[in-house]
């Protein structure tokens, strides 16, 4: 896990939507679990590069789904989903 230190200065806005981006990253990542937990999916071998492409497509899904996830890059929801991956 990495951690970065560091000062920023800005406004109430900006902070607030900092904090909603990384909810909705949170979010991602574990709604892909979730699921994954309760289709009782777990990749070996040559599976474990298919699950991850499914897992992209979950993340891309959720984007589709909810609204509040539309505010949040492609990439953001990736990295999202690279996250699930990681745990």
């Amino acid at each position: 896990m990495k951690t970065i230190e560091y000062k920023i200065y800005g406004t109430q806005e900006q902070f607030r939507c900092i904090d909603e981006a990384i909810k909705t990253v949170q979010f991602i990542r574990n709604s892909i679990l979730d699921i994954w937990m309760k289709e009782g999916k777990k990749p070996t071998g040559e599976r474990m590069k298919f699950a991850w492409v499914e897992m992209c497509r979950l993340s891309t899904s959720l984007r589709h789904q909810h609204e509040f996830c539309k505010n949040l890059y492609s990439h953001a929801c990736q990295v999202a989903s690279e996250r699930a991956w990681n745990s």
